[in-house]
């Protein structure tokens, strides 16, 4: 069976609540079309067949229900959740899902947590690589959370969130055209230097577009983090790349994966096509 580990669904009712409560990147969802209306679906499937994909792992990020308000967020994150239990219900061959929670409110996402797997059959659950603009490591605020996930052994799909966007990404629009895969390669640096890969070695953690820049830098970053960066881990960052798998999304570079071969161990690459 050959299975999309990294595929988009954004309900048009979902995305209709999250503009409500004030999220600034629906218009580039609704521009993808990858909704659940009855068309929208038949193209899918139709696309599907002809890259001879079987079944996709969908997921609801960037489009997350990280509000302040924790209303806002508990019923975003149900909402999105409920819409993807339905369709995987429906289309049980075609679809599996990654849940989603209500960052940053931490017992609210326990819970929904503890909804997605024992009541809603959800693979694993999504991040993205920060929440609100701050990292997934800069408090200790997500440790209950990690340590939930790693109890469970969950696969946790992390995703750019779409804020690298600084002047110099700004301009010209490159936010995700060249910002998501920077996001990708801190996301995954931050979660190893901060010691989470190793305070929870049973979190499978999927990083998306074959970790951004990773591939690349990998030598310079086990070269320089200890003269001019800061870590909690012994060794290099390098020996923690076996807590990651990483998707194929390269847009057909064929380079890429190539090099990405290179540097990761090869059963820990995943087809995924964004």
């Amino acid at each position: 069976m050959i299975i999309d580990i990294h595929a988009h669904c954004f309900p048009k009712d979902y995305l209709d609540y999250t503009e409500q409560k004030g999220s600034d990147l629906v218009d580039v969802a609704r521009c993808m079309k990858a909704g659940i209306a009855e068309k929208e679906l038949e193209t899918r499937f139709a696309n599907m067949d002809r890259a001879g994909v079987d079944l996709q792992v969908i997921s609801i990020v960037p489009q997350v229900p990280y509000f302040a308000a924790r209303k806002d967020a508990v019923e975003g994150a149900r909402m999105a959740n409920d819409l993807y239990a339905q369709l995987v219900n429906k289309y049980p061959k075609r679809f599996k899902a990654f849940g989603i929670f209500p960052l940053p409110h931490i017992q609210e996402s326990l819970d929904e947590i503890n909804r997605c797997y024992d009541e809603l059959g959800m693979v694993g659950v999504t991040l993205t690589t920060t929440v609100l603009k701050k990292s997934l490591v800069a408090s200790n605020s997500l440790e209950p959370i990690f340590a939930e996930l790693n109890r469970r052994k969950a696969v946790v799909f992390l995703h750019p969130a779409g804020c690298c966007t600084g002047e110099q990404t700004q301009l010209y629009k490159l936010t995700w055209i060249i910002g998501a895969p920077f996001e990708d390669t801190y996301g995954v640096l931050h979660l190893i230097l901060s010691g989470v890969t190793s305070r929870y070695p049973y979190i499978k953690f999927v990083s998306t577009h074959l970790g951004g820049c990773l591939p690349m830098i990998m030598q310079r970053i086990d070269n320089l983090y200890k003269d001019w960066g800061e870590g909690e881990i012994v060794g290099k960052p390098s020996d923690f790349i076996k807590k990651f798998w990483f998707d194929t999304v390269s847009h057909g570079h064929i380079p890429a994966l190539h090099h990405a071969l290179s540097v990761y161990p090869a059963e820990h690459i995943i087809l995924g096509t964004d």
